[in-house]
């Protein structure tokens, strides 16, 4: 007679157990998940798609331009938005164009009807002075002309950020770089 704990069986709900607790820490320490609540962001991403979150990556490495991340509102809620403008920019929409400390800035991601719905904008439309503030950064949805954003709430504080959008898993898989 064979005892359990020299059984194949008990080898492999070892296995599972160790995998088990490996994703529990994953998902509570390097990764999460959320469900995009709206159409803000499309075509990026879709009402009702599960997105992963790397809730670690900022810890080393910095916030860049244009990339998709999940932050807290001071009243709670998330949002998923693009990172256009970094601390210490000056950001500005003239004739359906972005300009970055007066330089043009091409916004590959939108579509032409985006791109052409996007109305003049500076920063002091929304707060004292014209550069991004430090720590803080100005975020935009893709779907300009349906999205609640910097241009309505202001900008964020790197305290508020939840993490960067890695992939959509369903209903389709998709990575965001």
């Amino acid at each position: 007679m064979k005892h359990l704990y020299k059984s194949q069986d008990f080898h492999m709900v070892k296995v599972l157990m160790f995998l088990l607790i490996l994703l529990l820490f994953l998902k509570s320490y390097v990764f999460t998940v959320f469900i995009v609540d709206g159409h803000s962001m499309e075509p990026t991403l879709y009402n009702q798609d599960f997105i992963v979150i790397d809730t670690w990556g900022y810890n080393y490495r910095p916030v860049e331009r244009f990339d998709i991340v999940v932050f807290r509102r001071k009243d709670g809620t998330y949002f998923v938005k693009r990172v256009i403008g970094l601390p210490g920019e000056v950001i500005d929409y003239r004739n359906h164009m972005l300009y970055i400390n007066g330089n043009p800035v091409e916004e590959i991601h939108l579509t032409t009807d985006e791109f052409n719905m996007m109305v003049d904008f500076s920063l002091h439309m929304i707060q004292d002075g014209r550069k991004v503030p430090e720590n803080h950064y100005f975020l935009l949805g893709d779907h300009r002309s349906r999205s609640f954003d910097s241009r309505n709430f202001g900008l964020i504080h790197e305290a508020q950020l939840t993490g960067r959008v890695m992939m959509s898993y369903y209903p389709t898989i998709k990575w965001i770089n």
